[in-house]
Protein backbone atom coordinates (compact mmCIF):
# COMPACT_ATOMS: atom_id res chain seq x y z
CA UNK A 1 0.00 0.00 0.00
CA UNK A 2 1.31 3.44 -1.06
CA UNK A 3 2.21 5.59 1.81
CA UNK A 4 0.06 8.30 -0.08
CA UNK A 5 -2.93 6.00 -0.16
CA UNK A 6 -2.55 5.28 3.80
CA UNK A 7 -2.17 8.94 4.73
CA UNK A 8 -5.72 9.69 2.77
CA UNK A 9 -7.56 7.03 4.25
CA UNK A 10 -9.95 7.78 7.35
CA UNK A 11 -8.61 7.80 10.37
CA UNK A 12 -10.29 4.72 12.12
CA UNK A 13 -9.28 2.59 8.90
CA UNK A 14 -5.61 4.03 9.24
CA UNK A 15 -5.56 3.45 13.18
CA UNK A 16 -6.75 -0.37 12.85
CA UNK A 17 -4.36 -1.00 9.95
CA UNK A 18 -1.09 -0.67 11.87
CA UNK A 19 -3.31 -2.79 14.84
CA UNK A 20 -4.03 -5.21 12.06
CA UNK A 21 0.23 -5.10 11.98
CA UNK A 22 0.84 -5.37 15.46
CA UNK A 23 -1.57 -8.11 16.20
CA UNK A 24 -0.09 -10.18 12.97
CA UNK A 25 3.51 -9.65 14.10
CA UNK A 26 2.61 -10.64 17.52
CA UNK A 27 0.66 -14.00 16.65
CA UNK A 28 3.90 -14.21 14.44
CA UNK A 29 6.06 -13.76 17.26
CA UNK A 30 3.92 -15.99 19.74
CA UNK A 31 3.90 -18.43 17.01
CA UNK A 32 7.49 -18.94 16.73
CA UNK A 33 7.71 -19.40 20.45
CA UNK A 34 5.38 -21.71 21.30
CA UNK A 35 6.35 -23.61 18.15
CA UNK A 36 9.69 -24.65 19.32
CA UNK A 37 8.24 -26.76 21.99
CA UNK A 38 7.81 -29.69 19.38
CA UNK A 39 11.00 -29.26 17.31
CA UNK A 40 14.56 -30.88 18.57
CA UNK A 41 17.20 -28.32 19.75
CA UNK A 42 20.43 -29.34 19.33
CA UNK A 43 22.59 -26.41 19.70
CA UNK A 44 24.62 -25.31 22.89
CA UNK A 45 22.95 -21.98 23.32
CA UNK A 46 19.43 -20.98 24.43
CA UNK A 47 17.25 -17.93 25.14
CA UNK A 48 15.89 -17.92 28.76
CA UNK A 49 12.24 -18.99 26.66
CA UNK A 50 14.11 -21.86 24.75
CA UNK A 51 16.00 -23.19 28.16
CA UNK A 52 12.55 -23.12 29.28
CA UNK A 53 10.82 -25.62 26.64
CA UNK A 54 14.04 -27.37 26.16
CA UNK A 55 14.05 -28.23 30.19
CA UNK A 56 10.39 -29.03 29.82
CA UNK A 57 11.28 -31.46 26.71
CA UNK A 58 13.16 -32.90 29.25
CA UNK A 59 10.69 -34.08 31.91
CA UNK A 60 10.71 -31.33 34.16
CA UNK A 61 6.84 -30.13 35.11
CA UNK A 62 5.52 -27.21 34.88
CA UNK A 63 5.73 -24.76 37.50
CA UNK A 64 3.34 -21.80 38.52
CA UNK A 65 4.49 -18.45 36.75
CA UNK A 66 5.02 -21.07 33.56
CA UNK A 67 1.44 -22.08 33.68
CA UNK A 68 -0.12 -18.49 34.33
CA UNK A 69 2.72 -17.53 30.96
CA UNK A 70 0.24 -20.53 29.00
CA UNK A 71 -3.27 -19.28 30.50
CA UNK A 72 -2.15 -15.71 29.87
CA UNK A 73 -1.07 -16.66 26.13
CA UNK A 74 -4.28 -18.01 25.38
CA UNK A 75 -6.55 -15.43 26.81
CA UNK A 76 -4.22 -12.93 25.13
CA UNK A 77 -4.95 -14.21 21.78
CA UNK A 78 -8.70 -14.68 22.48
CA UNK A 79 -8.77 -10.79 23.23
CA UNK A 80 -7.01 -10.33 19.87
CA UNK A 81 -9.30 -12.08 17.91
CA UNK A 82 -12.36 -10.19 19.67
CA UNK A 83 -10.68 -7.01 18.98
CA UNK A 84 -10.09 -7.76 14.93
CA UNK A 85 -13.10 -8.98 14.43
CA UNK A 86 -15.12 -6.48 15.84
CA UNK A 87 -12.99 -3.96 13.83
CA UNK A 88 -13.13 -5.77 10.66
CA UNK A 89 -16.94 -6.12 10.49
CA UNK A 90 -17.11 -2.03 11.45
CA UNK A 91 -15.18 -1.36 8.73
CA UNK A 92 -16.77 -3.74 5.90
CA UNK A 93 -20.38 -2.30 7.30
CA UNK A 94 -18.97 1.15 7.16
CA UNK A 95 -16.51 1.26 4.24
CA UNK A 96 -17.70 -0.30 0.90
CA UNK A 97 -14.38 -0.06 -0.89
CA UNK A 98 -12.86 -1.70 2.06
CA UNK A 99 -14.27 -4.62 1.51
CA UNK A 100 -12.28 -6.53 -0.33
CA UNK A 101 -9.38 -5.41 1.50
CA UNK A 102 -11.14 -6.48 4.71
CA UNK A 103 -11.82 -9.58 3.05
CA UNK A 104 -8.23 -10.72 2.23
CA UNK A 105 -7.01 -9.74 5.95
CA UNK A 106 -9.76 -12.38 7.30
CA UNK A 107 -8.41 -15.27 5.40
CA UNK A 108 -5.22 -14.37 6.25
CA UNK A 109 -5.69 -13.52 10.21
CA UNK A 110 -8.14 -15.90 11.43
CA UNK A 111 -5.95 -18.99 9.95
CA UNK A 112 -2.77 -17.55 12.16
CA UNK A 113 -4.58 -16.84 15.19
CA UNK A 114 -6.11 -21.30 14.82
CA UNK A 115 -2.62 -22.11 13.98
CA UNK A 116 -1.19 -19.93 17.76
CA UNK A 117 -4.36 -21.64 19.51
CA UNK A 118 -3.11 -24.59 18.30
CA UNK A 119 0.27 -24.75 19.61
CA UNK A 120 -0.90 -23.56 22.89
CA UNK A 121 -3.39 -25.93 23.46
CA UNK A 122 -0.29 -28.51 22.93
CA UNK A 123 1.49 -26.88 25.40
CA UNK A 124 -1.52 -27.07 28.02
CA UNK A 125 -2.06 -30.71 27.24
CA UNK A 126 1.35 -31.89 28.47
CA UNK A 127 -0.05 -30.73 31.43
CA UNK A 128 -3.19 -33.02 31.40
CA UNK A 129 -1.45 -36.17 32.95
CA UNK A 130 0.11 -34.49 35.70
CA UNK A 131 -2.72 -32.74 36.96
CA UNK A 132 -5.44 -35.05 36.28
CA UNK A 133 -4.48 -36.96 39.80
CA UNK A 134 -4.65 -33.56 41.63
CA UNK A 135 -8.36 -32.71 39.79
CA UNK A 136 -9.55 -36.31 41.19
CA UNK A 137 -8.17 -35.77 44.74
CA UNK A 138 -9.44 -31.86 45.25
CA UNK A 139 -12.61 -33.47 43.90
CA UNK A 140 -12.74 -35.99 45.89
CA UNK A 141 -11.82 -34.16 49.16
CA UNK A 142 -14.67 -31.87 48.17
CA UNK A 143 -17.07 -34.37 48.19
CA UNK A 144 -16.30 -35.91 51.55
CA UNK A 145 -16.50 -32.71 52.72
CA UNK A 146 -19.93 -32.02 51.58
CA UNK A 147 -20.69 -35.36 52.39
CA UNK A 148 -19.84 -35.14 56.20
CA UNK A 149 -21.47 -31.85 56.37
CA UNK A 150 -25.05 -33.29 55.14
CA UNK A 151 -24.72 -36.75 57.28
CA UNK A 152 -24.33 -36.08 60.52
CA UNK A 153 -24.02 -39.26 63.09
CA UNK A 154 -26.99 -37.46 65.24
CA UNK A 155 -29.39 -35.44 62.97
CA UNK A 156 -31.25 -34.63 66.27
CA UNK A 157 -28.46 -32.38 67.07
CA UNK A 158 -27.55 -31.14 64.38
CA UNK A 159 -27.60 -27.58 63.12
CA UNK A 160 -29.79 -27.02 59.93
CA UNK A 161 -30.19 -24.50 57.55
CA UNK A 162 -33.86 -24.86 55.28
CA UNK A 163 -33.46 -23.78 51.79
CA UNK A 164 -36.62 -21.53 51.18
CA UNK A 165 -36.84 -20.94 48.06
CA UNK A 166 -39.58 -19.09 46.98
CA UNK A 167 -38.61 -17.31 43.66
CA UNK A 168 -40.98 -18.40 40.41
CA UNK A 169 -38.54 -18.89 37.61
CA UNK A 170 -36.81 -21.43 35.32
CA UNK A 171 -35.05 -24.29 35.80
CA UNK A 172 -31.73 -22.76 35.74
CA UNK A 173 -32.67 -20.24 38.26
CA UNK A 174 -34.17 -22.12 40.50
CA UNK A 175 -31.20 -24.59 40.77
CA UNK A 176 -28.86 -21.87 41.71
CA UNK A 177 -31.09 -20.46 44.19
CA UNK A 178 -30.74 -23.90 45.84
CA UNK A 179 -27.16 -23.96 45.54
CA UNK A 180 -26.54 -20.63 47.32
CA UNK A 181 -28.20 -22.41 50.42
CA UNK A 182 -25.48 -25.04 50.10
CA UNK A 183 -22.31 -22.76 49.95
CA UNK A 184 -24.06 -21.02 53.23
CA UNK A 185 -24.52 -24.26 54.88
CA UNK A 186 -21.05 -25.11 54.31
CA UNK A 187 -19.70 -22.19 56.00
CA UNK A 188 -21.50 -22.17 58.59
CA UNK A 189 -21.36 -25.94 59.10
CA UNK A 190 -24.97 -26.60 58.88
CA UNK A 191 -27.29 -29.05 57.33
CA UNK A 192 -28.99 -27.97 54.56
CA UNK A 193 -32.81 -29.06 54.39
CA UNK A 194 -35.03 -28.38 51.80
CA UNK A 195 -38.69 -29.03 49.89
CA UNK A 196 -38.31 -29.28 46.21
CA UNK A 197 -42.33 -31.08 45.69
CA UNK A 198 -43.78 -27.54 45.97
CA UNK A 199 -42.01 -25.42 42.79
CA UNK A 200 -43.42 -24.23 39.29
CA UNK A 201 -42.14 -28.13 37.83
CA UNK A 202 -43.72 -31.11 39.13
CA UNK A 203 -41.75 -33.55 40.68
CA UNK A 204 -38.68 -31.98 41.42
CA UNK A 205 -37.77 -33.46 44.28
CA UNK A 206 -37.81 -36.53 42.85
CA UNK A 207 -34.65 -36.03 39.99
CA UNK A 208 -31.58 -35.69 41.96
CA UNK A 209 -30.37 -38.12 44.70
CA UNK A 210 -31.02 -36.62 48.51
CA UNK A 211 -29.10 -34.30 50.13
CA UNK A 212 -28.50 -35.83 53.19
CA UNK A 213 -28.97 -39.44 53.93
CA UNK A 214 -29.42 -39.29 57.62
CA UNK A 215 -31.53 -35.56 58.04
CA UNK A 216 -34.65 -36.43 55.89
CA UNK A 217 -36.98 -34.13 57.25
CA UNK A 218 -37.42 -30.43 59.12
CA UNK A 219 -39.08 -30.46 62.43
CA UNK A 220 -41.72 -27.94 63.19
CA UNK A 221 -43.16 -24.99 61.14
CA UNK A 222 -40.90 -23.34 58.14
CA UNK A 223 -42.23 -20.25 59.02
CA UNK A 224 -41.47 -20.17 62.36
CA UNK A 225 -37.93 -20.66 61.63
CA UNK A 226 -35.50 -17.73 62.10
CA UNK A 227 -34.04 -16.22 59.28
CA UNK A 228 -30.53 -16.51 58.64
CA UNK A 229 -28.58 -13.60 58.54
CA UNK A 230 -24.53 -12.90 58.06
CA UNK A 231 -22.29 -12.14 61.10
CA UNK A 232 -21.33 -8.76 58.84
CA UNK A 233 -25.47 -7.68 58.98
CA UNK A 234 -26.63 -5.31 60.74
CA UNK A 235 -28.81 -8.29 62.99
CA UNK A 236 -26.76 -11.18 62.53
CA UNK A 237 -28.22 -14.92 63.15
CA UNK A 238 -26.90 -16.55 66.34
CA UNK A 239 -24.97 -19.36 65.94
CA UNK A 240 -26.50 -21.31 68.53
CA UNK A 241 -29.90 -21.26 66.91
CA UNK A 242 -30.68 -24.80 65.79
CA UNK A 243 -32.39 -24.18 62.63
CA UNK A 244 -32.35 -20.98 60.58
CA UNK A 245 -33.55 -20.48 56.99
CA UNK A 246 -32.70 -18.92 54.15
CA UNK A 247 -35.66 -17.53 51.96
CA UNK A 248 -34.27 -16.70 48.62
CA UNK A 249 -37.45 -14.22 46.33
CA UNK A 250 -35.01 -12.16 44.86
CA UNK A 251 -31.39 -12.14 44.43
CA UNK A 252 -29.40 -9.64 47.01
CA UNK A 253 -25.68 -9.53 48.68
CA UNK A 254 -26.25 -11.78 51.78
CA UNK A 255 -22.86 -10.03 53.17
CA UNK A 256 -21.26 -13.52 53.34
CA UNK A 257 -17.87 -14.72 51.91
CA UNK A 258 -19.84 -18.17 51.62
CA UNK A 259 -21.49 -17.34 48.59
CA UNK A 260 -20.17 -18.04 44.32
CA UNK A 261 -16.87 -16.26 43.46
CA UNK A 262 -14.67 -17.19 46.23
CA UNK A 263 -12.90 -20.66 46.98
CA UNK A 264 -12.22 -22.29 50.76
CA UNK A 265 -8.81 -20.91 51.42
CA UNK A 266 -7.01 -24.66 51.92
CA UNK A 267 -7.59 -25.51 47.99
CA UNK A 268 -6.64 -22.25 46.56
CA UNK A 269 -2.60 -22.92 46.22
CA UNK A 270 -3.42 -26.56 44.06
CA UNK A 271 -5.87 -24.86 42.07
CA UNK A 272 -4.33 -21.74 41.62
CA UNK A 273 -1.55 -24.40 40.17
CA UNK A 274 -4.06 -26.69 37.65
CA UNK A 275 -7.24 -24.49 36.85
CA UNK A 276 -7.30 -21.18 35.19
CA UNK A 277 -10.64 -19.83 37.46
CA UNK A 278 -10.33 -21.57 40.97
CA UNK A 279 -13.70 -19.40 41.32
CA UNK A 280 -15.24 -21.11 38.72
CA UNK A 281 -14.12 -24.62 39.91
CA UNK A 282 -15.57 -24.43 43.21
CA UNK A 283 -18.57 -23.55 41.96
CA UNK A 284 -19.03 -25.86 39.75
CA UNK A 285 -18.66 -28.67 42.51
CA UNK A 286 -21.49 -27.65 44.71
CA UNK A 287 -23.47 -27.27 41.39
CA UNK A 288 -22.99 -31.02 40.50
CA UNK A 289 -23.53 -32.59 44.09
CA UNK A 290 -26.54 -31.08 44.57
CA UNK A 291 -27.42 -32.03 40.84
CA UNK A 292 -26.50 -36.01 40.81
CA UNK A 293 -28.88 -37.41 38.94
CA UNK A 294 -31.41 -39.95 39.94
CA UNK A 295 -31.26 -43.69 38.15
CA UNK A 296 -34.24 -42.55 35.88
CA UNK A 297 -32.67 -39.80 35.15
CA UNK A 298 -29.33 -41.06 34.17
CA UNK A 299 -31.16 -43.94 31.60
CA UNK A 300 -33.25 -41.03 30.45
CA UNK A 301 -30.37 -39.39 29.47
CA UNK A 302 -28.60 -41.98 28.04
CA UNK A 303 -31.20 -42.95 25.86
CA UNK A 304 -31.79 -39.29 24.66
CA UNK A 305 -28.01 -38.96 23.85
CA UNK A 306 -28.40 -41.61 20.98
CA UNK A 307 -26.28 -42.72 18.02
CA UNK A 308 -25.55 -39.24 16.86
CA UNK A 309 -23.78 -37.83 20.16
CA UNK A 310 -20.28 -38.32 19.03
CA UNK A 311 -16.93 -36.51 20.18
CA UNK A 312 -15.82 -34.17 19.35
CA UNK A 313 -18.53 -32.22 19.60
CA UNK A 314 -20.19 -28.44 20.31
CA UNK A 315 -23.23 -27.50 22.60
CA UNK A 316 -25.05 -24.90 21.63
CA UNK A 317 -27.67 -23.50 23.74
CA UNK A 318 -29.88 -20.45 22.01
CA UNK A 319 -32.42 -18.98 23.98
CA UNK A 320 -35.00 -17.03 22.62
CA UNK A 321 -39.00 -16.91 23.81
CA UNK A 322 -38.94 -14.86 27.06
CA UNK A 323 -35.37 -14.75 27.12
CA UNK A 324 -35.45 -11.62 24.83
CA UNK A 325 -37.03 -9.84 27.32
CA UNK A 326 -33.66 -9.84 29.24
CA UNK A 327 -31.04 -10.02 27.35
CA UNK A 328 -29.89 -8.66 23.90
CA UNK A 329 -31.76 -10.82 20.69
CA UNK A 330 -28.29 -13.04 19.20
CA UNK A 331 -28.51 -13.97 15.63
CA UNK A 332 -27.29 -17.87 14.66
CA UNK A 333 -23.92 -16.27 12.94
CA UNK A 334 -23.18 -15.36 16.29
CA UNK A 335 -22.98 -18.71 17.83
CA UNK A 336 -21.59 -20.38 15.04
CA UNK A 337 -18.47 -17.77 13.97
CA UNK A 338 -17.19 -19.52 17.74
CA UNK A 339 -18.00 -22.91 16.86
CA UNK A 340 -15.90 -22.50 13.33
CA UNK A 341 -13.30 -21.01 15.67
CA UNK A 342 -13.42 -23.93 18.03
CA UNK A 343 -13.60 -26.17 15.14
CA UNK A 344 -10.43 -24.80 13.02
CA UNK A 345 -8.44 -25.12 16.23
CA UNK A 346 -9.37 -28.70 16.39
CA UNK A 347 -8.47 -29.62 12.86
CA UNK A 348 -5.30 -27.96 12.95
CA UNK A 349 -4.29 -30.00 15.94
CA UNK A 350 -5.78 -33.09 14.34
CA UNK A 351 -4.38 -32.89 10.52
CA UNK A 352 -4.29 -36.66 10.08
CA UNK A 353 -8.33 -37.41 11.20
CA UNK A 354 -11.51 -36.75 9.53
CA UNK A 355 -13.09 -34.45 11.74
CA UNK A 356 -17.47 -34.48 11.27
CA UNK A 357 -18.22 -30.60 12.83
CA UNK A 358 -20.97 -31.71 15.04
CA UNK A 359 -23.44 -29.44 17.20
CA UNK A 360 -25.30 -30.49 19.71
CA UNK A 361 -28.12 -28.01 19.77
CA UNK A 362 -30.54 -27.33 22.88
CA UNK A 363 -33.29 -24.38 22.18
CA UNK A 364 -36.71 -23.03 22.63
CA UNK A 365 -36.99 -22.13 18.99
CA UNK A 366 -38.21 -25.07 17.04
CA UNK A 367 -37.22 -23.10 13.59
CA UNK A 368 -33.88 -22.92 14.35
CA UNK A 369 -32.38 -26.55 13.63
CA UNK A 370 -33.58 -26.36 10.14
CA UNK A 371 -32.29 -22.92 9.23
CA UNK A 372 -28.25 -24.16 10.80
CA UNK A 373 -29.02 -26.76 8.39
CA UNK A 374 -29.75 -24.90 5.66
CA UNK A 375 -26.89 -22.29 5.99
CA UNK A 376 -24.15 -24.49 7.38
CA UNK A 377 -24.61 -27.71 5.51
CA UNK A 378 -20.81 -28.32 6.67
CA UNK A 379 -22.55 -28.93 10.02
CA UNK A 380 -23.90 -31.89 11.58
CA UNK A 381 -26.77 -30.67 13.98
CA UNK A 382 -27.80 -33.09 16.53
CA UNK A 383 -30.76 -32.37 18.69
CA UNK A 384 -33.70 -33.90 20.86
CA UNK A 385 -36.38 -31.79 18.38
CA UNK A 386 -38.96 -32.71 20.82
CA UNK A 387 -36.89 -30.75 23.83
CA UNK A 388 -37.79 -27.89 21.76
CA UNK A 389 -41.59 -28.21 21.05
CA UNK A 390 -42.08 -29.14 24.83
CA UNK A 391 -39.74 -25.87 25.88
CA UNK A 392 -41.90 -23.13 23.92
CA UNK A 393 -45.24 -24.70 24.65
CA UNK A 394 -45.17 -26.86 27.97
CA UNK A 395 -42.10 -25.55 29.70
CA UNK A 396 -43.06 -26.13 33.50
CA UNK A 397 -44.54 -29.90 32.61
CA UNK A 398 -42.94 -33.13 33.70
CA UNK A 399 -42.04 -33.29 30.03
CA UNK A 400 -40.85 -30.18 29.68
CA UNK A 401 -38.53 -30.89 33.47
CA UNK A 402 -36.98 -33.75 31.60
CA UNK A 403 -36.43 -31.89 28.32
CA UNK A 404 -34.19 -29.44 30.12
CA UNK A 405 -32.40 -31.67 32.09
CA UNK A 406 -31.58 -34.10 28.95
CA UNK A 407 -29.92 -31.14 27.06
CA UNK A 408 -28.35 -29.37 30.21
CA UNK A 409 -26.45 -32.55 31.19
CA UNK A 410 -25.29 -33.45 27.63
CA UNK A 411 -24.24 -30.36 26.56
CA UNK A 412 -21.84 -30.43 29.64
CA UNK A 413 -20.50 -33.88 27.87
CA UNK A 414 -19.58 -31.28 24.61
CA UNK A 415 -16.11 -30.71 24.09
CA UNK A 416 -16.77 -27.26 24.33
CA UNK A 417 -20.01 -24.77 24.25
CA UNK A 418 -21.25 -21.76 23.02
CA UNK A 419 -23.89 -19.60 24.81
CA UNK A 420 -24.67 -16.84 26.62
CA UNK A 421 -24.23 -16.29 30.02
CA UNK A 422 -26.90 -13.99 30.75
CA UNK A 423 -29.17 -17.35 30.78
CA UNK A 424 -28.80 -19.25 33.69
CA UNK A 425 -28.89 -22.36 31.78
CA UNK A 426 -25.38 -21.20 29.68
CA UNK A 427 -24.17 -20.71 33.44
CA UNK A 428 -24.92 -23.97 34.57
CA UNK A 429 -23.92 -25.97 31.36
CA UNK A 430 -20.27 -24.02 32.32
CA UNK A 431 -19.92 -24.87 35.87
CA UNK A 432 -20.99 -28.83 35.16
CA UNK A 433 -17.72 -28.54 32.58
CA UNK A 434 -15.89 -27.78 36.09
CA UNK A 435 -16.06 -31.81 37.22
CA UNK A 436 -13.38 -32.64 34.99
CA UNK A 437 -9.71 -34.04 35.41
CA UNK A 438 -8.15 -31.00 33.52
CA UNK A 439 -8.65 -27.36 33.39
CA UNK A 440 -11.76 -26.26 31.76
CA UNK A 441 -12.30 -22.86 32.34
CA UNK A 442 -11.93 -22.23 28.90
CA UNK A 443 -14.57 -25.02 27.20
CA UNK A 444 -17.47 -22.42 26.77
CA UNK A 445 -17.77 -18.68 25.22
CA UNK A 446 -20.07 -16.65 25.63
CA UNK A 447 -21.42 -14.41 22.97
CA UNK A 448 -23.04 -11.83 25.39
CA UNK A 449 -22.45 -10.97 29.11
CA UNK A 450 -19.33 -12.33 31.31
CA UNK A 451 -19.70 -14.96 33.43
CA UNK A 452 -21.64 -13.97 36.77
CA UNK A 453 -24.33 -15.73 39.36
CA UNK A 454 -26.45 -14.22 40.95
CA UNK A 455 -25.96 -13.95 44.84
CA UNK A 456 -22.10 -14.20 44.09
CA UNK A 457 -19.40 -12.43 46.14
CA UNK A 458 -18.69 -9.07 44.16
CA UNK A 459 -16.11 -10.34 41.27
CA UNK A 460 -12.90 -7.76 41.40
CA UNK A 461 -9.72 -7.50 39.21
CA UNK A 462 -6.40 -6.26 39.90
CA UNK A 463 -4.86 -3.17 37.37
CA UNK A 464 -1.76 -4.11 35.95
CA UNK A 465 -0.86 -1.42 33.69
CA UNK A 466 -1.97 2.25 33.95
CA UNK A 467 -5.45 2.92 31.34
CA UNK A 468 -5.80 6.23 29.71
CA UNK A 469 -9.13 6.41 28.99
CA UNK A 470 -9.12 7.99 25.23
CA UNK A 471 -13.38 8.29 25.56
CA UNK A 472 -14.12 8.75 29.42
CA UNK A 473 -17.34 7.75 30.17
CA UNK A 474 -19.77 10.83 31.08
CA UNK A 475 -19.90 11.31 34.58
CA UNK A 476 -23.80 12.50 34.51
CA UNK A 477 -24.73 7.92 34.05
CA UNK A 478 -25.61 6.46 37.21
CA UNK A 479 -24.42 3.07 37.40
CA UNK A 480 -25.63 -0.14 38.76
CA UNK A 481 -24.55 -1.28 42.15
CA UNK A 482 -22.01 -3.94 41.50
CA UNK A 483 -23.95 -7.60 41.45
CA UNK A 484 -27.23 -5.82 40.95
CA UNK A 485 -29.27 -7.32 38.05
CA UNK A 486 -30.51 -4.78 35.52
CA UNK A 487 -34.68 -5.38 36.34
CA UNK A 488 -35.57 -2.45 34.32
CA UNK A 489 -35.11 -1.96 30.34
CA UNK A 490 -33.82 1.68 30.64
CA UNK A 491 -30.80 0.43 32.67
CA UNK A 492 -30.36 -2.32 30.31
CA UNK A 493 -30.26 -0.29 27.38
CA UNK A 494 -27.96 1.98 29.46
CA UNK A 495 -25.53 -0.80 30.03
CA UNK A 496 -26.04 -1.48 26.27
CA UNK A 497 -24.87 2.01 25.05
CA UNK A 498 -21.89 1.77 27.14
CA UNK A 499 -20.28 -1.15 24.62
CA UNK A 500 -22.07 0.50 21.82
CA UNK A 501 -20.13 4.15 22.28
CA UNK A 502 -16.97 1.88 23.30
CA UNK A 503 -16.47 4.73 26.41
CA UNK A 504 -13.61 3.59 29.06
CA UNK A 505 -12.15 4.06 32.63
CA UNK A 506 -8.85 5.77 33.50
CA UNK A 507 -6.91 3.07 35.27
CA UNK A 508 -3.36 2.76 37.45
CA UNK A 509 -1.77 0.42 38.70
CA UNK A 510 -2.78 -1.15 41.65
CA UNK A 511 -6.31 0.16 41.20
CA UNK A 512 -9.17 -2.43 41.99
CA UNK A 513 -12.09 -2.84 39.48
CA UNK A 514 -15.57 -4.14 40.56
CA UNK A 515 -16.52 -5.78 37.27
CA UNK A 516 -19.81 -5.83 35.79
CA UNK A 517 -20.55 -8.99 33.66
CA UNK A 518 -22.93 -6.92 31.62
CA UNK A 519 -20.37 -5.21 29.92
CA UNK A 520 -18.35 -7.32 27.92
CA UNK A 521 -17.36 -7.95 24.38
CA UNK A 522 -14.53 -10.88 24.85
CA UNK A 523 -11.54 -8.35 24.70
CA UNK A 524 -13.09 -5.22 26.76
CA UNK A 525 -14.63 -5.68 30.45
CA UNK A 526 -16.54 -3.15 32.22
CA UNK A 527 -17.24 -1.75 35.62
CA UNK A 528 -16.46 0.70 38.58
CA UNK A 529 -13.11 1.82 39.43
CA UNK A 530 -13.05 1.78 43.35
CA UNK A 531 -10.24 4.82 43.74
CA UNK A 532 -11.91 7.27 40.94
CA UNK A 533 -15.93 6.06 41.65
CA UNK A 534 -15.78 6.29 37.73
CA UNK A 535 -17.41 3.43 35.01
CA UNK A 536 -16.52 2.48 31.95
CA UNK A 537 -14.59 -0.26 30.09
CA UNK A 538 -10.80 -1.44 29.97
CA UNK A 539 -8.63 -3.41 28.28
CA UNK A 540 -8.71 -6.83 29.97
CA UNK A 541 -5.14 -8.02 29.51
CA UNK A 542 -4.40 -4.74 32.11
CA UNK A 543 -6.34 -6.80 35.05
CA UNK A 544 -6.48 -10.05 36.36
CA UNK A 545 -8.97 -11.19 38.11
CA UNK A 546 -8.41 -11.36 42.54
CA UNK A 547 -9.24 -14.60 43.81
CA UNK A 548 -10.93 -14.10 47.17
CA UNK A 549 -9.98 -16.62 49.98
CA UNK A 550 -13.19 -17.51 52.16
CA UNK A 551 -12.93 -19.23 55.48
CA UNK A 552 -14.61 -22.37 55.07
CA UNK A 553 -14.47 -24.90 57.98
CA UNK A 554 -12.11 -27.44 56.68
CA UNK A 555 -13.92 -30.82 58.71
CA UNK A 556 -11.53 -33.46 60.49
CA UNK A 557 -10.14 -35.78 57.88
CA UNK A 558 -10.41 -34.47 54.89
CA UNK A 559 -7.38 -31.67 54.72
CA UNK A 560 -5.17 -31.68 51.50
Amino acid sequence: MRLRQFLHMDLRWRTFIVTFSIACCTFFYMFQITSRKSRVIVEGKFTKTERWFHNNDAGESFDLQERQHIRNAMSDVEQIQAMVRHQLIKIYQESPKAQPLVIKMIKQFFPLKSALTAEIEELKELTKQEDGELFKKLRKTVERRIDLNQNPAKCSTAKKLYCNVQSACGFGCIIHHYTICLFISLGTGRVMMSNMSNLAYPNMDKIFLPLSRTCLTAEGNVDDYPEWESPNDEHPSSSDAPIVKVSIVYHRDRKTPFAPWTVPKDLIPSLERIHGNPMLWWIGQLQSYLMRPQKWLSDSIKEAKGEEFQHPIVGVHVRRSDKISEASYMANDAYMTAVSDWYDTYEMRHPNETVVRRIFLATDDILIGSQLKITYPKYRIVQIQKNAVVALAKRFSGSGLEGILQDVFLMAECDYFVGTMSSNVGRLVHELMQTRDYDTSNAAITIDHSFRYYGQFPERHLVLNDHHAENPCPPEFEPLPPNQFPKYVRERLQLENILKQGCEVELRKGDIIDAWPELNNNYMRGGVNIRSGRWGLYPKFKVKQIIEPAPYPVIENTSL
